[in-house]
């Protein structure tokens, strides 16, 4: 079932902004190391929105513990650990 934009704004809509940070740019996150797609969304938002930081990690972290339908039909041997 299709979200209605207020609730995907609700649900998703600071994800969504952490996603943008990434277009045309690396996604060589390491655990010692940020890339600059979101080091460049954590310095803007933390000037502009700073409220937001918080929102967007548990947005991520709700959506990396219960990805959506397809996504977690492809990622489903790697979500159950085999």
């Amino acid at each position: 079932m299709p979200l209605t934009p207020l609730e995907h704004d609700r649900r998703y809509g600071e994800l969504d902004q952490v996603i943008r940070a990434y277009i045309g740019q690396q996604a060589d996150d390491t655990p010692e190391r940020a890339s600059l797609a979101l080091n460049a969304y954590l310095r803007h938002t933390w000037h502009t929105r700073p409220w937001a930081l918080a929102i967007a990690e548990r947005q991520l972290r709700e959506y990396a513990e219960h990805p959506p339908g397809r996504l977690r039909l492809s990622l489903g041997g790697v979500l159950r650990g085999t």
